[in-house]
């Protein structure tokens, strides 16, 4: 496995993150950010708004709101348990419900490390922005 994949699966959890709250937000911003940025700083101040985000949905009763849950699926005939954080949100009359896969929120502790790794290598930032735009829109399809 190379350092790429080491890292995208390390950091798997942040890229749910962002691509979770730009869900929530409805705003491509917070991955935008991530992904063009030229300082860490770029990166702290979208990962800062995202998990204030995250947590006022997740202390919500109301829409937009956001849980962790274990999903059953089918596969080649095959059931299998997978993490998902599902999103819903209020767009016009209706509630849209948001599912991105094998993910679930990241620990304070990943959180650290992620931001430690950005200060070192901003580009390992950009790659996690670009797996978070990926969530994004897998969710989208799933809709």
């Amino acid at each position: 496995m190379t350092d790429t994949e080491d890292l995208t699966r390390r950091f798997r959890s942040v890229a749910a993150l962002i691509a979770s709250a730009s869900i929530i937000s409805g705003s491509p911003t917070l991955v935008d950010r991530v992904v063009n940025a030229l300082s860490p700083e770029a990166v702290i101040r979208s990962l800062g708004d995202s998990l204030r985000i995250v947590e006022n949905a997740l202390k919500s009763d109301r829409e937009p709101s956001i849980r962790e849950e274990k999903v059953r699926e089918k596969e080649n005939d095959e059931e299998k348990t997978v993490p998902t954080i599902i999103i819903k949100v209020k767009e016009d009359d209706k509630t849209e419900t948001y599912k991105i896969r094998y993910a679930s929120l990241p620990s304070s502790e990943i959180v650290r490390d992620f931001m430690e790794k950005t200060y070192n290598n901003v580009l390992i930032a950009r790659k996690i922005g670009i797996l978070a735009q990926s969530m994004i829109l897998e969710a989208e399809r799933e809709i």
